[in-house]
């Protein structure tokens, strides 16, 4: 078994992800939990569907693996997402604050 690919049929669990970190989002814990807390709920899921298949060492580290990819590609896309739009937006106003103090 391939231990470095994610499967096909795991690639849902990255919408299934987004959506748990967003209802997390709106709760009272605190934001530098959400990466840990989807890291955990990847990884079991995974590693749930491949004992499926069959429960051995190989599976277990490979629900690992896959389970921490499927989780920090979810985390990645989503601070791409915000570092683009929202801190995008930030830095044009504090550039143009910047701006407005140097010149008066």
């Amino acid at each position: 078994m391939d231990l470095t690919n994610i499967k096909v049929e795991l690639l849902f669990l990255l919408p299934v992800l987004y959506v748990i970190a967003e209802i997390i989002k709106r709760t009272p814990l605190k934001n530098w939990l959400i990466p840990f807390i989807l890291w955990g709920i990847s990884v079991v899921l995974v590693v749930i569907y491949l004992f499926t298949k069959e429960i051995n060492l190989e599976n277990l580290l490979s629900g690992l693996i896959q389970g921490t990819l499927i989780a920090m590609t979810t985390i990645g896309g989503n601070q791409l997402y915000r570092q683009a739009t929202d801190k995008r937006v930030e830095d044009n106003a504090d550039a143009e604050l910047n701006k407005q103090t140097s010149d008066g």
